[in-house]
C-alpha cells in the first residue's frame, strides 16, 4: 500500500499497521492502514455516537480525532489519532483513551474490536 500522507506521524503508524497485518495475519490492521491513506480529511467522531455504535467493553479504534463532551455510558478504551480536550476527559470518566500505536495484539485479540469513522 502507497503511504499518501503528508505527516511523519501518520506515515510511520501507517508502516506499524502494515508491518503488524504481515506478522499477525489480522486484517484489522489493514483495514487500520488503508483508512489511514485513503482518507483525505481524518474522520471525526464524536462522543455520543461512539457511546450509540460501540459494545460495552470493547476496544473502539477511530483512524481520527474524537470530539465532543456527552459523557459516555460505557466502559470503552477508544484509540485515535487525537482527542479534543473535552472529549478526553468524557471518556476518561467512565472508559480510558490511548493513542493508535498503543494498541497491542493480545488486545485485539482478547476484546471486540470496532473501527469508527
Amino acid at each position: 500500500m502507497e503511504t499518501q500522507a503528508s505527516n511523519p506521524e501518520i506515515q510511520s503508524l501507517i508502516a506499524y499497521c502494515e508491518q503488524k497485518e504481515k506478522e499477525s495475519g489480522q486484517a484489522l490492521w489493514g483495514r487500520l492502514a488503508y483508512n489511514l491513506v485513503s482518507q483525505r480529511r481524518r474522520a471525526e467522531v464524536s462522543v455520543s455516537h461512539i457511546d450509540s455504535h460501540a459494545e460495552d467493553r470493547a476496544l473502539v479504534i477511530v483512524p481520527g480525532k474524537v470530539l465532543g463532551s456527552r459523557k459516555i455510558s460505557k466502559q470503552v478504551r477508544v484509540a485515535a489519532l487525537s482527542f479534543s480536550t473535552s472529549a478526553r476527559q468524557a471518556i476518561e470518566e467512565q472508559g480510558e483513551v490511548c493513542n493508535l500505536s498503543d494498541i497491542d495484539e493480545q488486545e485485539v485479540q482478547n476484546r471486540k474490536v470496532q473501527v469508527l469513522c
